[in-house]
């Protein structure tokens, strides 16, 4: 079993609500998850600081989130834990006094993972907004939700947006 680990000691920006997780959320996470952990930062994450702007924010931490991203008015948490296949995007929506899971990245059925190597993945928050795919010139999604940006630096980034049942994925640059 993986140690249960919270941000490390590097000061990159502000201390935020990813510094220091909930206990409720990280019973949950020991639950529902007993074989993962939140990555630590090290100094090697801290290119991910320089996509921060008004569009792209951050909690302090490049694998951690939070947003009202189901719409409740509560915090809800997106997270990269990582185990022993590698990192795997989850979503914890407040429900009452504890979160449920969620996983985020789900294409056809399957859950996808970012695998080992999390020096060049951050995510961020995003503001509401019309979502489209750049491999599907279908209608646009239209959320009123605050959503999740994957970025994965050098390489490609993606949307993961709540629709009410299952979280969303748009691809946005490769």
């Amino acid at each position: 079993m993986l140690p249960f680990l919270l941000a490390g000691t590097i000061a990159l920006l502000p201390a935020g609500p990813c510094d220091t997780l909930p206990s409720s959320l990280r019973a949950s996470i020991r639950r529902q998850y007993p074989q993962a952990a939140l990555p630590v930062r090290t100094t090697a994450d801290s290119v991910w600081t320089g996509y921060v702007d008004s569009t792209m924010q951050t909690d302090g931490h490049p694998f951690c989130i939070t947003g009202d991203f189901d719409g409740n008015g509560r915090r809800d948490y997106a997270l990269i834990l990582v185990d022993s296949l590698g990192g795997r995007l989850i979503a914890f929506h407040r429900i009452g006094a504890t979160y449920r899971s969620y996983r985020m990245w789900v294409e056809n059925g399957a859950e996808r993972r970012l695998g080992s190597s999390l020096h060049f993945i951050g995510i961020f928050r995003r503001p509401p907004r019309d979502h489209g795919d750049m491999y599907d010139d279908g209608p646009a999604f239209k959320s009123p939700r605050t959503f999740v940006t994957v970025q994965n630096y050098e390489s490609s980034s993606w949307e993961l947006v709540w629709d009410g049942r299952r979280y969303r994925t748009f691809w946005t640059s490769d």
